[in-house]
């Protein structure tokens, strides 16, 4: 898995990360969907897309939008689920966030369409707490070792 930091609508793979943003129903968080224009402000007001792509026979990927301590939708395309590519983006990015901020923020908003990914947080040790889902530095689990992150 390769992770890419997108911070502006300039950047190469923009374009495919509001695709998959902007397509994808059964994994996404709060099946939030952006305009260019929308995009455009979340990122310069300090927030970014960070990408994971996986390199194997499925050649999809996933994006978190990060905004402070919080991860505010989490896609991924479901051609790859059961094989747990999206544990590994959310234990390294709520690594990183705790580290930075003492806590990481999930935003979960349940759908019809997002049945598959409601328990996406609960797995990786964050807890609901005020309409979120949080987690602090030393209650995180691990990433799963059979993914590598390069």
């Amino acid at each position: 898995m390769s992770r890419l930091r997108i911070t502006a609508t300039d950047h190469p793979r923009f374009a495919r990360a509001c695709e998959l943003l902007n397509k994808s129903n059964q994994f996404n968080t709060t099946v939030q969907r952006w305009s260019p224009q929308a995009m455009h402000g979340f990122l310069a007001g300090g927030g970014r897309i960070e990408a994971f792509e996986v390199a194997d026979r499925f050649t999809r990927y996933g994006l978190a939008l990060i905004e402070g301590a919080a991860i505010v939708q989490y896609v991924r395309s479901c051609r790859d689920l059961g094989l747990e590519v999206e544990a590994c983006p959310i234990a390294v990015l709520a690594a990183e966030l705790a580290a930075q901020h003492g806590e990481a923020r999930g935003v979960m908003v349940a759908t019809e369409a997002n049945i598959l990914c409601r328990t996406l947080y609960e797995k990786a040790r964050f807890v609901a707490l005020d309409g979120h889902w949080v987690v602090r530095a030393g209650m995180l689990g691990p990433a799963p070792v059979h993914i590598r992150l390069g």
